[in-house]
């Protein structure tokens, strides 16, 4: 069988071979409208191994049109997600803590999602030691001091080879 989608409508197909000519030609099961529901009629007419494809795919219909309407979630995403942070940012201190819990559990929830969907959590920064006030950094005062004496010993090395 055959399935053939011109717009909303959907064609049906079934091959047969002519037993004259030897070939092949398309006839016509029956056209549905993709947006309603299949005519009972329609089932009638299909064996049962047409009804078996049918019904695959519809089911891959089905999931193309969920994949397409969560695409353009995502595609939107970002920016309803900015939204969300700057008024989260400007109306944090008046949060409820059953609030604050009920957001903190949803952010969670998108964070599962996420590593569900083979997205690893982002490596996170490591921040520089700062010294106190007043305080030396001895690391960053000496490294200077051994990077010469590496240098000066690349060059004694190769003078001696």
């Amino acid at each position: 069988m055959l399935i053939r989608v011109e717009g909303r409508q959907v064609k049906l197909l079934r091959t047969e071979r002519s037993a004259q000519t030897h070939r092949i030609h398309e006839v016509a099961i029956r056209t549905f409208r993709i947006d309603r529901p299949l005519l009972v009629e329609l089932l009638e007419r299909l064996d049962r191994d047409e009804c078996l494809v049918l019904d695959q795919w519809l089911e891959a219909h089905t999931q193309e049109l969920v994949q397409i309407d969560a695409h353009s979630i995502i595609e939107h995403a970002p920016v309803q997600l900015e939204a969300l942070v700057a008024a989260l940012d400007a109306a944090a201190e008046t949060l409820c803590p059953a609030a604050a819990d009920a957001l903190r559990e949803q952010l969670h929830l998108i964070a599962r999602s996420l590593h569900t969907g083979g997205h690893p959590r982002p490596v996170s920064r490591r921040r520089g030691t700062t010294s106190f006030p007043g305080q030396r950094d001895l690391v960053d005062e000496l490294a200077p001091d051994v990077a010469q004496e590496l240098a000066q010993d690349q060059r004694e090395s190769q003078f001696l080879t």
